[in-house]
């Protein structure tokens, strides 16, 4: 069995090299660096199992604020859980899990985390605390009739038959029309323009003073956080679509691509305004057609904008992503586990930045 502790400055390599080999990424210390050490909020803590010097689990927590009702609250996200082959089904789960609790409750009063099926199996009703408060889920709108998919940074599958294939080609005319039309039935007023950048916008800390006081729970999304999240990301680069009024920001969304999947990470748009969603959409799969994207996908989760803005996606069930929480306040506990209180996204998840 393995002896748990806190992670050291010399196990980061180890952790690392764990992390790849179990989930095929390719984390480097400019990845630590940035989920640790340049987190504004509270450095990540992670708990791992050592055999001598050897690192052969590990689990980390990472400090941010919820907004409940417009009021920033402190919260832990526990993310990378990995246990060596070797030592799995020795209970080193347990210890991973208990550990990785307690450096997560020093900061807050809730611990959340978006566990796939298999991670959730050993942690399903591990007390009484813990609630699997809903699914995700999974919107995508396909733009070709390729063959096959990959979101790896290994390649794209199949790019011969998008080239070849006829009905492929008209597919992908059909999409460009398709999406025409929807920019032009939702373009509203002329006061309204249409910006792209690839750094968070002027403006965005007023827009976002009126976006905290609209949705009930949601990730603290100010400018700190999404400079952190998005801009100083050493993965993936974020774009933004930004729609104006005058000098005003009404509605954003943003997105990132890995190989051929493009995925919006945010959308927020205070006035729920469902034709203003959907422009801004419209205007992420208008980049997506001018790129070498064949998929656009969104993870979310609300009280139904999302459902509305996507109309024109397949919406299924993330069986494989689920949110879930452990409370120490009861009051927060009555608040949180009320699932349509809450408004999540693909960029609060790690879905992308692997």
């Amino acid at each position: 069995m393995p002896h748990f502790r806190t992670i050291r400055i010399e196990d980061v390599e180890q952790f690392l090299a764990l992390q790849n080999m179990y989930f095929g990424t390719k984390r480097t210390m400019a990845d630590w660096k940035w989920r640790s050490v340049d987190n504004p909020y509270v450095q990540m803590a992670t708990w791992v199992g050592a055999v001598g010097e050897r690192i052969v689990a590990g689990y980390s927590v990472v400090g941010m604020y919820f907004s409940v009702f417009g009021r920033a609250v402190p919260i832990s996200q526990s993310a990378d859980v990995v246990i060596h082959p070797d030592y799995r089904g020795t209970g080193a789960f347990n210890e991973l899990f208990s550990g990785t609790m307690q450096l997560g409750f020093r900061f807050s009063d809730i611990v959340y985390g978006f566990p796939n099926e298999q991670s959730m199996r050993p942690i399903l009703f591990n007390s009484r605390t813990d609630f699997i408060l809903f699914n995700m889920s999974t919107y995508s709108l396909r733009l070709s009739l390729q063959s096959g998919l990959s979101d790896s940074d290994s390649g794209v599958v199949g790019k011969s038959v998008q080239r070849s294939n006829p009905l492929a080609l008209v597919f992908r005319a059909y999409r460009i029309f398709q999406n025409a039309i929807c920019l032009w039935s939702n373009r509203g007023d002329s006061s309204l323009s249409i910006q792209s950048c690839e750094k968070l916008p002027d403006g965005y800390e007023e827009f976002w003073n009126e976006v905290k006081t609209r949705e009930l729970i949601c990730i603290w999304k100010d400018s700190q956080y999404m400079r952190w999240r998005y801009d100083s990301n050493p993965s993936r680069q974020a774009v933004y679509i930004v729609a104006r009024r005058g000098d005003s920001i009404v509605g954003l969304v943003n997105y990132a691509q890995r190989n051929s999947i493009l995925y919006i990470l945010e959308l927020l748009v205070p006035s729920y305004d469902v034709s203003l969603g959907k422009l801004l959409v419209s205007t992420v799969i208008k980049e997506s057609l001018e790129k070498n994207v064949e998929l656009v996908k969104f993870y979310g989760h609300d009280r139904g904008y999302f459902e509305l803005v996507f109309s024109e996606f397949t919406r299924q069930p993330s069986e494989d992503l689920s949110f879930q929480a452990q409370f120490n306040d009861e009051a927060l506990q009555e608040i949180c586990t009320q699932s349509l209180n809450w408004s999540v996204t693909t960029g609060d998840t790690d879905v992308l930045w692997v």
